[in-house]
């Protein structure tokens, strides 16, 4: 059993909590205390490693219900309009960009919105060659050869060829979730996102 508080925004609900995470299984118990991001090992890189490292804590079902299972493609992705901090592909094509920013950081504020946005403009229209050459040389030298080879294991991808056109597709149309992840959100961030 989970007890845990949360904030989390999204376009329909803006919901705030506040408690104790705690695990209680059986006899023993588990408290947590709150880690604030942004001091020491705790950092934009730290978080953006951690979610790259366990991509089922993004909350995408509840984002958008109809995306598959996220899977890390690469971190800090080049575009023409900056780098994207954590790219996700799920095993049905779509994609799912995270900008991590910390409430301390100045660019927490309205600019985060305006650098999302810009990421998904930068993104749409490219032809699938194209991106996928842009998250291979974010990854590295990893062994991997094409983007499908990252969700090929999962009981639920599609065939390369469907693979291929479903990201064409949602990068024709600009079709990406984008979230933007942090240790708390400005009033002005949620303002732009209740609009």
């Amino acid at each position: 059993r989970w007890t845990c508080g949360f904030e989390r925004s999204n376009l329909f609900a803006m919901r705030n909590a506040q408690g104790t995470p705690a695990i209680i299984a059986g006899d023993s118990q588990a408290i947590f205390d709150r880690v604030f991001l942004g001091k020491g090992v705790f950092s934009e890189n730290w978080l953006q490693q951690l979610i790259n490292d366990h991509p089922s804590i993004l909350p995408l079902a509840e984002i958008e219900p109809g995306f598959g299972t996220p899977v890390a493609a690469a971190m800090e992705v080049s575009t023409a309009h900056g780098y994207i901090d954590n790219l996700f592909l799920t095993p049905g094509g779509e994609i799912v960009l995270v900008e991590a920013k910390l409430w301390s950081n100045v660019e927490s504020r309205r600019k985060v919105v305006a650098q999302a946005l810009d990421y998904v403009a930068a993104l749409t229209g490219q032809d699938y060659s194209s991106f996928e050459r842009m998250v291979m040389a974010a990854r590295g030298s990893t062994g991997l050869q094409t983007l499908h080879g990252l969700v090929a294991e999962h009981a639920d991808a599609l065939g390369e060829p469907a693979f291929i056109d479903a990201v064409s597709r949602n990068l024709q149309h600009g079709r990406m979730v984008v979230i933007v992840l942090g240790d708390g959100i400005r009033s002005e961030a949620r303002a732009l996102a209740q609009l």
